[in-house]
């Protein structure tokens, strides 16, 4: 996903389903890893940017992915699974 310059490659841009998948894997780095913080920013400007030009479902799924951190959509999914029925 990078150029040899060491850039993330801009053709990435066009391709919203992958940004996003990127995005999500990149926010499962651990503190430290550069290389993915970087990403995230990244994914995170290009994604931001191209929201206006989706479609309403994608444009939707972006933004949701964008303001809940994917660590805390797990978290939520783990409490509801341990609940007993009402």
């Amino acid at each position: 996903f990078r150029e040899q310059s060491g850039r993330f490659s801009e053709n990435l841009r066009e391709d919203v389903r992958g940004l996003l998948g990127l995005y999500k894997a990149s926010q499962l780095a651990c503190e430290g890893e550069t290389v993915l913080e970087e990403a995230m920013a990244f994914y995170s400007e290009h994604l931001r940017a191209r929201i206006s030009r989706m479609d309403q479902r994608m444009s939707r799924e972006v933004q949701r992915t964008l303001q809940v951190p994917l660590h805390r959509r797990i978290h939520r999914v783990e409490n509801q699974v341990g609940r007993e029925p009402s």
